[in-house]
Order: structure tokens, then C-alpha cells, then sequence
């Protein structure tokens, strides 16, 4: 309640005031107590954040909960707006996150997930940041797709459109 506005698309910068996303999540910390339950209980080893201009405040804060329930956790953020070098330095310096993939992660995730499941430790691939005992070790340039149509198609099935503004 009195958040409703701030999920209109026109809203978007409010996501990007520290101290709007610090008062959401206070005043709705029973909420997101059990979204973070929630997550807890898949017991999943690698937690993923697709993270565009607007959403990293509120992720990181999610991300640090996950951190201090369970630091055994792996948090892995990506998406368009680790694409910019700065934004990748500053998102992998905070704490809880532990990669950070800087292109694609359509090909680059699954391989990340199944090198964690097989050696326990996230490598630094390409296109990804990770730390490992204190430092950031930077995989290097990422790799463009190799084929798009291996991907599957957005799938809407299912989703609320309705509650969006623009249902197309």
C-alpha cells in the first residue's frame, strides 16, 4: 500500500532513489520475508538476478538478505545493465554478489551453473567477473551468441498482462 504509482513504467526512476527502495522494503518487509522464505526452500546453490536500470538497488538489497540467511548461497547478477563496464565494477563490488555476467547469459548461465555443481567454486568464464578469495578475476571479453535460434521463444503464457498498463 502507497507503492501502487511506483510500478507504473513512467515511475521507473524511483527505483533508482536508495532511500524509496530502503522505505519498500521496510515498510513491506513481511512481504518480502517470505519471497526470501521462499527462495530459501528451493535450496538452489546458484541464485540469479536479471538486472536492468531500475532494478539493481532492489535486487541488491533481495541479494543481501539471501547473503546473510545463507552465505553458502552463489549470487549471480546479469542482464542489459551489467552490459556497461561501470556498472559491472560496481555491482561485483558489494559483498553479496558473487559473479556478474557483463553480455548474454543464455549460454554463458547454464555453463556457469553446471561448473558450480561440478566443482563447487564459480569460474571466471568469459564475459564474467567472480571473486575468489577477496580479489575480482575478470574472464575477459564475452562472446557474442552463436545462434539465436537455439533459444527458446518468450513464452507469456500464464502471465498477467492485464495488470500492465499497456497489454500488448
Amino acid at each position: 500500500k502507497g507503492y501502487e504509482s511506483l510500478w507504473n513504467w513512467e515511475q521507473f526512476q524511483f527505483w533508482n532513489w536508495p532511500d524509496t527502495v530502503r522505505a519498500f522494503f521496510t515498510d513491506n518487509a513481511k512481504l518480502i520475508e517470505e519471497q526470501l522464505e521462499k527462495v530459501l526452500r528451493t535450496d538452489a546453490k546458484l541464485i540469479g538476478f536479471s538486472v536492468y536500470s531500475c532494478s539493481q538497488l532492489a535486487s541488491l538489497e533481495f541479494a543481501r538478505l539471501i547473503k546473510k540467511a545463507d552465505p553458502s548461497r552463489k549470487i549471480v547478477f546479469g542482464g542489459q545493465y551489467l552490459f556497461i563496464p561501470k556498472n559491472a565494477d560496481e555491482i561485483i563490488g558489494d559483498p553479496a554478489v558473487d559473479a556478474v555476467l557483463r553480455g548474454p547469459g543464455d549460454e554463458t548461465l547454464p555453463e556457469l551453473a553446471a561448473l558450480l555443481e561440478a566443482t563447487g567454486a564459480l569460474p571466471a568464464l568469459p564475459g564474467v567477473l567472480v571473486k575468489e578469495d577477496g580479489r575480482v578475476i575478470d574472464g575477459g571479453p564475452f562472446r557474442p551468441l552463436r545462434d539465436l535460434d537455439k533459444g527458446p521463444f518468450a513464452d507469456f503464457r500464464g502471465f498477467p498482462l492485464e495488470l500492465y498498463d499497456v497489454h500488448n
